[in-house]
């Protein structure tokens, strides 16, 4: 008895792997959008505001998509380099996002070089109930990861 069950053990051994098929290949994974929300709230003379993140990371793998939080006091913002610097997309600016339509940035210029920094502009206009409307203008930065 002894041997025939080694021998059954190894037919069995033998077997198991032809009782799994291969997977199906996984597909491509979709570049994950680094967001960028900006919330304006404007209370008299005074303007309270937030942009997170402050400083974006660039890469050709991870587009970048600007946002305006539903409750802000603008329903559009621009978005363009600041004056004097370069600006890293293909696509020309300025880039345009409302309250009902994010604006994600196109392809990066080929060949930018890591760890270079763009500053930036997004302009609005601050509209509220007894305030307004008045310009504003945010300066942050985006880096190329």
């Amino acid at each position: 008895m002894g041997t025939s069950f080694r021998a059954a053990g190894r037919l069995g051994l033998v077997a198991l792997p032809l009782l799994f098929t291969a997977s199906p290949p996984l597909p491509p994974p979709q570049a994950a959008v680094r967001p960028v929300v900006i919330n304006v709230t404007c209370a008299g003379p005074g303007v309270n505001l937030s942009l997170t993140p402050w400083r974006v990371g660039l890469s050709a793998a991870n587009p970048v998509e600007w946002r305006i939080n539903a409750a802000a006091n603008t329903d559009e913002i621009t978005i363009e380099p600041a004056p004097g610097q370069a600006w890293p997309f293909q696509e020309a600016p300025p880039f345009r996002a409302t309250k009902g339509a994010a604006k994600r940035a196109g392809a990066l210029r080929p060949g930018l070089p890591s760890g270079t920094v763009y500053r930036y502009t997004v302009t609005l206009e601050c509209r509220a109930a007894g305030s307004g409307p008045f310009r504003v203008v945010i300066d942050p930065d985006m880096v190329v990861d």
